[in-house]
C-alpha cells in the first residue's frame, strides 16, 4: 500500500495532460546523456553525478506515480550504487571520475527507462515529480528511502521492502 504523499494541489491545464514538448525532452535527455557520456570517458565531475542523481530521483518517483505502486528497486539500486561507487572513488580515493563498466551499463538502462518516461508520460506526472522531489530536499530525506530522513554521514540510501513481500 502506498504511502500519502505531500503534495500541492494545482490547476491542470490541458497541455498538462500530454506529455511534455518535445524540445523538453530532447534537451532533458541531452543533459542525461552527456553527463553519463562525461562519466564513462573518465572526464566527468560530481556536477555530472548531480545531474544523474536527479534522473535517477526522477524517473523513481515518475514510475511511482505513473504505475500508483512501488516499481521493481533493481534498476534504481543498480544506478544508485553505480554513482555511489564513482563519486567515492573520485573524492576519497583521487581517482578520476570514471565509471567502470557494470556500472555504466546501469545507468544506461536508467537512462533509456528515463527517456521513455520523458516522451511517454503525461506532463501533470512530470509536474507532480518535481513537486515531490522539491518536498523530499526541503525535508532532507530521499525519494528513493521511501520517505526516511538520511543520516549526514549515510553511504546510499535504505530501502525498505513493501511489507507484502517482507513477509
Amino acid at each position: 500500500m502506498r504511502k500519502a504523499k505531500a503534495t500541492i494541489k494545482r490547476h491542470v491545464n490541458k497541455s498538462d495532460l500530454l506529455p511534455l514538448a518535445p524540445a523538453r525532452v530532447r534537451a532533458l535527455s541531452v543533459q542525461y546523456h552527456m553527463a553519463l557520456a562525461a562519466l564513462r570517458g573518465g572526464y566527468g565531475s560530481n556536477a555530472n553525478i548531480g545531474v544523474l542523481t536527479g534522473a535517477l530521483y526522477m524517473a523513481y518517483v515518475l514510475e511511482c506515480n505513473h504505475n500508483e505502486t512501488r516499481p521493481d528497486p533493481a534498476i534504481f539500486r543498480a544506478a544508485d550504487s553505480a554513482l555511489w561507487n564513482c563519486h567515492e572513488r573520485a573524492t576519497e580515493h583521487g581517482a578520476p571520475w570514471k565509471l567502470e563498466r557494470g556500472e555504466s551499463d546501469a545507468l544506461c538502462a536508467l537512462l533509456a527507462l528515463h527517456d521513455m518516461q520523458l516522451a511517454s508520460y503525461r506532463a501533470v506526472y512530470y509536474i507532480a515529480g518535481i513537486q515531490e522531489l522539491h518536498i523530499a530536499l526541503a525535508r532532507d530525506c530521499s525519494p528513493l528511502a521511501d520517505g526516511h530522513v538520511l543520516q549526514k554521514d549515510s553511504r546510499g540510501f535504505q530501502w525498505n521492502e513493501p511489507a507484502e513481500q517482507a513477509a
